[in-house]
């Protein structure tokens, strides 16, 4: 119970204590002059209107930036599309020419030579097969690449135009003299 008693006083003691301290600590804050106040509200109304107005700099910049980036992407995965369809054309076009040279390889009466042209038909296919993946594998991979450059334009288009709907209010606000 004595304990209890002890710590009850400090926690009192240790309040009040800090109390005169903290109410003489303040100081008085100075009264402004009304004009004084007027050219501070206006400070910080051009200091807000500056703000904003780099902030809608920034999404004018970002939206540049993003519609550049995607124009560049966008050409470069339309040049690989065209390397990468003539790959696949030029494969197929072999494929064929050796497939007919095998198939006619197919009609000969010779039992040894029909089964050996069957084996190289059939490796014929698996590397056609092969080959044909990898190709179209980088096509899809030019065409995400396409999408994705006609998707930073988008974007870009819609920054430019949400900085362009912030920017002009912004630079009104900045140049709007204040009326006190």
């Amino acid at each position: 119970m004595k304990k209890h008693q002890i710590l009850y006083f400090l926690t009192f003691a240790l309040i009040f204590s800090h109390l005169p301290f903290s109410t003489f600590g303040q100081e008085a804050e100075q009264e402004l002059t009304r004009e004084e106040m007027a050219i501070q509200r206006a400070k910080d109304k051009v200091t807000r209107a500056e703000t904003s107005l780099a902030r809608a700099q920034a999404y004018l910049d970002l939206g540049d930036s993003l519609i550049t980036t995607g124009d560049v992407m966008m050409d470069e995965a339309k040049l690989e599309l065209k390397e990468y369809k003539s790959e696949k054309n030029l494969l197929d076009k072999n494929y064929n020419s050796d497939k007919k040279v095998l198939d006619r390889e197919m009609k000969t009466d010779d039992r040894e030579v029909r089964d050996n042209t069957r084996q190289e038909i059939r490796e014929l296919d698996t590397k056609y097969r092969e080959d044909s993946r990898a190709v179209d594998t980088k096509i899809k991979e030019a065409n995400r690449k396409f999408d994705k450059g006609n998707s930073n334009v988008v974007k870009g288009k819609d920054k430019i135009k949400l900085g362009n709907e912030k920017y002009k209010p912004a630079q009104k606000n900045l140049m709007k003299p204040t009326n006190n």
